[in-house]
């Protein structure tokens, strides 16, 4: 390809620009499809339209309307604003590719990123996604924007009689950007028969979900899962009927004067963030099946290669005050795990405030970011339907001193949760941190696994330190941290610990 070239695709032409290597050529804010706003807000996305003469695909698309995070808040370094120059808007449905191909002949693997951000925030075109490293070791990347918050997600029965049913709005903008993918991610170079859906937090709930809808076309053959999912058990496992989100989303909906569905489509679209963990999925029956959970309990899902995992400090940003202290946590332990609970407290120190203090990170950690990862990697293995790969990240973040005005944990926020995605994006030079060789060295290492990966259903390629396949009694990954080496992630006991408690509570 060169500066000339101008690639087709659904809605017209589409021109890019190189990226600083000269070797990258990025595509940014191509629209995926028509703009969700209007009497297209709470319906499933529409065909794009088509434009007239050459789109110019030199800036990132407005990322979704959403509440940001203070600039010195710790997760600030995830808020969506940034780059600048792409704007919040309820018009947000845009994709980026990054592509190394010559030609549109070269058949490279594709990488398919939905991003995290508790359905309430995110975007495709954050710095921690962007995919030149990725793309310079021989794949095209694909970030995407769906929509989030009350957008994305309300479910109301006003919606529900006018569709048959609401709730799922971001999910289905994912399956319009896949397919999206299919039809056009040819023209960039990438190979549509090889796609690696990646998700991380609530974007690797998608990709659960997605999983288990082994009867739609097949959209992706690879699946990656960072720091969540939907495997019954622990807060992440939730998800909500239609009735009962349809019951909230009412009662929000009062709440902001909109009794009509005219009165919700003449809602400013800024009126619709809602409460942090008000959104999710919607088991509607429908558009998600009604039995997520248990299909992936029995197999009954996608048989594609999978690479999941977890960080060694996923809840550092996400203090539990309730078991702060030695008594809370001891009251705690008896009243969530009964006649569980002396194992439970083995497993956590806490005779004293300080080290009750440290275990509550460590539960919120082992019961919610790393069981989900945990648990669908030991399902799938013994399922053997295909290769597994585990890892847990354990490089603590060389953040700038006093960046954040939260306190942090005592120990430092480590290896926090989205920490990896610096490294596997390989964004390093995105923020000016005090990085060392090693992260480099790292950052490298893990963009050349995930790209391995992408391409054969394997990390592993000879010249890298070996990455052994899960197997489920011996519980084996890949730990990444100051050095690499197989092993069993540092939360092994308390890992089987909460497999054992949430089994008898799964359907």
């Amino acid at each position: 390809m060169t500066d000339e070239d101008v690639i087709s695709v659904e809605g017209g032409m589409v021109r890019g620009a190189h990226a600083a290597d000269s070797i990258t050529r990025i595509y940014k804010g191509i629209p995926y499809a028509a703009p969700p706003v209007g009497a297209g807000r709470w319906q499933a996305p529409r065909p794009v339209r088509p434009w007239q003469g050459v789109l110019n695909a030199d800036r990132f698309g407005h990322a979704c309307l959403q509440p940001l995070p203070a600039r010195n808040a710790f997760m600030g370094q995830f808020g969506f604003d940034e780059p600048a120059e792409c704007g919040l808007s309820e018009d947000c449905l845009y994709l980026n590719v990054w592509t190394s191909a010559s030609s549109s002949d070269a058949r490279l693997p594709v990488i398919v990123w939905v991003y995290g951000g508790g359905f309430r925030v995110g975007a495709g075109s954050h710095p921690v996604s962007w995919g030149d490293a990725l793309a310079r070791q021989g794949a095209v990347v694909v970030t995407l924007n769906y929509r989030v918050g009350g957008l994305g997600f309300l479910a109301h029965p006003e919606l529900s009689r006018e569709a048959g049913t609401s709730g799922n709005y971001g999910y289905l903008d994912v399956l319009a950007a896949l397919r999206w993918v299919k039809r056009n991610v040819g023209a960039f170079g990438g190979d549509p028969d090889c796609v690696t859906l990646f998700g991380q937090s609530a974007g690797a709930a998608i990709v659960n979900v997605l999983l288990a809808d082994a009867d739609r076309e097949a959209l992706f053959h690879r699946a990656i899962v960072h720091s969540s999912g939907r495997m019954p058990g622990g807060p992440m496992g939730n998800m909500k009927t239609l009735p009962e989100a349809q019951a909230e989303g009412l009662k929000w909906a009062d709440s902001c004067g909109a009794h009509t569905l005219e009165q919700l489509r003449d809602l400013p679209a800024d009126a619709c963030h809602g409460a942090r963990g008000m959104w999710n999925l919607v088991c509607d029956g429908q558009i998600i099946a009604s039995d997520v959970q248990s299909r992936l309990l029995r197999g009954q899902q996608r048989p594609v290669p999978l690479l999941c995992g977890f960080t060694r400090n996923e809840a550092s940003p996400y203090p539990l005050a309730d078991l702060h202290g030695s008594e809370n946590f001891r009251t705690y332990a008896l009243r969530s795990f009964g006649a569980e609970a002396p194992e439970f407290l083995s497993l956590f120190a806490h005779d004293t405030d300080a080290t009750a203090i440290a275990s509550s990170y460590e539960v919120r950690r082992s019961s919610s970011f790393a069981y989900q990862p945990w648990r669908l990697a030991r399902v799938r293995s013994k399922q053997a339907q295909a290769p597994v790969f585990l890892f847990e990240f354990d490089r603590a973040v060389p953040l700038p001193a006093q960046a954040f005005h939260e306190p942090a944990p005592v120990e430092g926020y480590g290896a926090y949760h989205g920490a990896e995605l610096w490294y596997v994006f390989n964004t390093l030079h995105t923020r000016p941190w005090p990085w060392t060789e090693w992260d480099r060295q790292l950052a490298d290492m893990m963009t050349a696994y995930w790209v391995n990966f992408a391409r054969g259903g394997d990390p592993n390629d000879g010249a890298l330190p070996a990455w052994p396949p899960f197997d489920p009694e011996l519980g084996k990954g890949l730990l990444l941290g100051n050095t690499v080496r197989a092993g069993r992630p540092s939360n092994h006991a308390a890992l089987m610990f909460f497999e054992r408690h949430f089994a008898g509570k799964e359907p």
